[in-house]
């Protein structure tokens, strides 16, 4: 019985710890992806606003 509680827990570990590893991996190129998006928005309105003034 003892085993059989064992090997449940260790299995339940191993998948919230392949959950969280999904769950960082998702959030990493979420943030990635947000970082890029940002960065082509401030690109272009820095462009515009040269050549605006120019």
């Amino acid at each position: 019985m003892a085993e059989e509680a064992k090997k449940s827990f260790e299995r339940f570990c191993l998948v919230k710890r392949e959950r969280r590893e999904r769950r960082l991996k998702r959030e990493k190129a979420l943030d990635m992806s947000v970082m890029l998006v940002s960065f082509a928005v401030v690109f272009t309105l820095l462009f515009r606003l040269v050549t605006y003034w120019a």
